[in-house]
């Protein structure tokens, strides 16, 4: 019964020490996702809305959320202390390849809608929001282990050999 506990602990005590770190920053992924959904809705509605001015209180509540994503992407983004995993590495590019048609699609929409939508609230707004997004991304992705969930469901793409 003592021989048992003891390699138990000993199990606990081997354990690489990553692994409360990875459990510390997948759990930080899913209220990050949350948060910056939340955070982007904000310029959104401003833009859209046909209101001359909002509530103090929602500004306040817009900076406050900012304030906390920010802290929060730069806790995901220096979790992987620099070591990006390929995997993660090759799904952050072809997310990349798809953001960048972000400014075309907003070039239409601006001639199409032009007037009715408040683009000195939006682009702003969207701009460092997407800017942290996609400069985060490949951390986050580490973070979240991609490279255990997709290895053997996604098959190697050679255009991505580096």
């Amino acid at each position: 019964m003592t021989n048992d506990r003891n390699n138990r602990m000993a199990d606990v005590n081997t354990a690489p020490p990553t692994t409360a770190l990875m459990d510390w920053r997948q759990h930080l992924i899913i209220p990050g996702a949350i948060l910056f959904i939340v955070s982007l809705v904000f310029p959104m509605i401003a833009s859209l809305s046909g209101a001359k001015s909002f509530p103090v209180w929602v500004g306040y509540l817009d900076a406050g959320l900012a304030f906390v994503l920010v802290v929060v992407m730069i806790l995901i983004g220096t979790s992987t202390k620099g070591k990006v995993e390929d995997r993660a590495a090759h799904i952050s590019y072809r997310v990349y390849r798809v953001a960048i048609s972000l400014p075309l699609v907003l070039l239409v929409a601006f001639f199409i809608f032009g007037d009715r939508i408040k683009w000195n609230v939006l682009l702003p707004g969207l701009a460092w929001r997407t800017w942290l997004l996609l400069y985060v991304l490949p951390a986050g992705l580490t973070a979240l282990g991609v490279n255990t969930i997709v290895k053997d469901q996604v098959p190697n793409d050679p255009g991505m050999s580096r």
